[in-house]
């Protein structure tokens, strides 16, 4: 709820899931930051960025493009990252 309420446009990680693991059922939602952030406030979540690169060359600020694959029907898609800067 904190991020949804402040429209962010995506969260972004470089694990798996942004939900704790493992225990993480709240009354039945088995992923429900998933739930809440990509349903409720319709919320990108980007898992398992390798974020290194940008990091070693300290690069703190830029310009974030997300390239996702086409797949109609689809809930999720690996992507493309590019960052500008």
């Amino acid at each position: 709820e904190y991020f949804g309420e402040r429209n962010i446009a995506l969260t972004m990680g470089d694990t798996s899931a942004n939900d704790a693991q493992p225990g993480n059922e709240v009354e039945g939602w088995a992923v429900p930051c998933h739930t809440e952030l990509q349903v409720k406030y319709g919320v990108w979540n980007l898992e398992n960025v390798d974020t290194k690169s940008l990091v070693d060359g300290k690069i703190y600020e830029g310009a974030f493009i997300w390239s996702p694959l086409r797949i109609i029907g689809a809930t999720g898609s690996p992507g493309n990252p590019i960052v500008l800067y």
